[in-house]
């Protein structure tokens, strides 16, 4: 796991780094503080990233944290309406916005600029 995803993690997950490092089994907070920020790197160890895996499969958010990795960086409006459709599988959407007869169904708040967007941040996203 990188800072961003720890610290989104902690968030989804409701928690204050001084709660997170409770759950981790550690004193304080510094722990955190540090594998949250880029000024003073500490390596996530497999250990932690488990644990924190675990912590949100608990609380049953697993999904949802997987599903941001690909969805940030996506207008909030996109991310919702996919969000409303159930679509969490980067595969899947792509195969939807490229596909030129698709149209997303009416409430969704998505339209064919979405189509567009949601297509380029894939290509990006893939090529990282």
């Amino acid at each position: 796991m990188n800072p961003i995803q720890i610290q989104q993690a902690r968030k989804l997950l409701g928690l204050t780094q001084t709660e997170l490092a409770a759950e981790l089994g550690w004193t304080t907070k510094r722990n955190v503080v540090n594998l949250e920020h880029d000024t003073k790197p500490k390596p996530c160890t497999v250990q932690t990233a488990l644990s924190i895996e675990c912590l949100l499969r608990r609380a049953q958010l697993w999904e949802r944290f997987v599903k941001m990795d690909w969805f940030a960086g996506l207008s909030e409006r996109n991310q919702d309406g996919l969000t409303r459709l159930n679509l969490f599988d980067m595969d899947a959407v792509e195969a939807l916005v490229n596909n030129a007869d698709y149209m997303f169904p009416p409430g969704c708040n998505l339209a064919n600029r979405s189509k567009i967007e949601i297509a380029t941040h894939i290509a990006t996203f893939r090529q990282k």
